[in-house]
């Protein structure tokens, strides 16, 4: 009987040793499990962090459109809260104009599909509606084929294209409606201009492209009495200063326009020249203007010479007025100089200031020449009759900005009048 027992122990033994072992392997294989759970589930917790983290709105239906999952980009987008929009259509996040698009995308299951994106209105709780794009996946879940879409708030976007088109448009209408022509050049390729606004035909005959790459184009096309000039001050100086300078073009019908050259210079990163802007305004009556202008003042200046008078220039805008010809001889005054306006009607007599004030003001208002006798208080106190006379001088605009006239003493005419006998005319 002991025997027996002896014989059977190693047996016993093995028995044990083979429960022990196959319990350390099945709860080896428990911790395993646990582990591999642990890891799935942090796994899927980093994965919905993720998702949540991410800032386009993520939205998982299935193929009937009913959605399943609801990020938190995706509550921010359309103002829902997840647990009241899952498991309800996902039509309600779009504008309905775009339901259709919606289920032609959905409805192409290939994988040719995944990953394609589309722009769409969608429409938040609220009801407002607002431009997204949409990138759609096409996945498994829990077995079964689901629409992953990546939504993404296009509204800043879309005001930008509409701001920067508008902003287009406009720079486009002032280069085209206005008088200024607009021009670049690449500093690295000498004077080439590389840019000139369309309405250069309208100043200079040309069109744009006949300009554009044109080699030496001030050498060619200034007047030869300006051309030394401007290409010794053709390079501007400092970055961003701007330089002027004035000279005629030659036009396409063979004629010369005077222009207003501003422009400056743009520095690259290292500091050096990179890119000239300019402009030309046309200053052709202008200089016109200023022509005629110093004729006028010459035949006036010889013409004061012949008759001995006085010569006055009133400056509007300064109210300062500046003296020339026989100043001594019709104003007492002893030598050329400038005086103020106030300074100029204080000269006439008290009982005639008014008059002078309104004949100027007359003159300014109905844009009339200015012609007036009155008398004047010499600075000897003595009173001398004066006739004045004047024209004014307008700007481009037409506004009034000087006057110009002579001044005459008719003190001896006066008196020859009053002294002649009845009918007899005194020149």
């Amino acid at each position: 009987m002991n025997s027996a027992g002896e014989n059977n122990l190693p047996l016993q033994v093995f028995f044990w040793l083979l429960v022990v072992l196959v319990l350390s392997l099945a709860l080896s294989q428990i911790r395993h499990r646990r582990k591999i759970a642990r890891q799935i589930e942090a796994g899927i917790a980093c994965a919905r962090d993720i998702v949540n983290a991410t800032p386009e709105g993520v939205v998982t239906s299935d193929r009937a459109g009913k959605i399943s999952r609801f990020n938190q980009a995706a509550e921010s987008i359309f103002g829902y809260e997840a647990d009241n929009i899952v498991g309800k259509d996902v039509m309600l996040l779009l504008a309905e104009e775009s339901h259709e698009v919606y289920r032609q995308i959905i409805s192409k299951a290939g994988s040719d599909r995944s990953g394609s994106s589309f722009e769409l209105m969608a429409c938040k709780c609220d009801g407002t509606r607002f431009p997204v794009a949409l990138t759609v996946h096409h996945i498994r879940e829990n077995g079964k084929d689901a629409v992953l879409g990546m939504f993404r708030d296009i509204s800043a976007r879309r005001l930008a294209e509409v701001n920067s088109r508008r902003s287009r448009q406009f720079m486009e209408f002032l280069l085209q409606s206005s008088s200024v022509v607009f021009y670049t050049c690449n500093m690295k390729h000498g004077t080439t201009i590389s840019y000139v606004s369309p309405n250069v035909e309208t100043l200079l005959g040309y069109k744009p492209e006949t300009i554009i790459g044109t080699a030496a184009f001030w050498r060619r096309y200034v007047h030869p009495e300006e051309c030394q000039h401007v290409q010794a001050n053709w390079m501007p100086g400092q970055n961003g200063r701007l330089e002027e300078f004035e000279y005629r073009l030659k036009t396409a019908d063979g004629s010369y326009r005077w222009i207003a050259d501003g422009r400056i210079v743009v520095n690259d990163e290292n500091g050096e020249p990179n890119l000239l802007i300019g402009c030309w305004a046309d200053i052709q009556k202008r200089k016109e203007m200023q022509l005629d202008l110093e004729l006028q003042q010459e035949r006036l200046r010889i013409s004061s010479k012949c008759a001995k008078l006085a010569i006055w220039d009133w400056t509007i805008k300064t109210g300062t007025i500046t003296w020339s010809g026989h100043i001594q001889e019709n104003s007492g005054l002893k030598e050329k100089g400038e005086m103020s306006f106030d300074e100029f009607i204080a000269m006439a007599h008290p009982e005639d200031e008014d008059s002078l004030q309104s004949a100027f003001k007359n003159s300014l208002v109905q844009d009339e020449p200015l012609d007036i006798e009155c008398r004047a208080v010499w600075p000897d106190k003595s009173i001398h009759w004066i006739h004045m006379t004047g024209e004014l001088v307008n700007d481009e605009s037409g506004c009034p900005v000087r006057m110009v006239g002579a001044l005459d003493d008719i003190t001896v005419q006066k008196k020859l009048r009053v002294a002649s006998p009845a009918g007899v005319q005194v020149a």
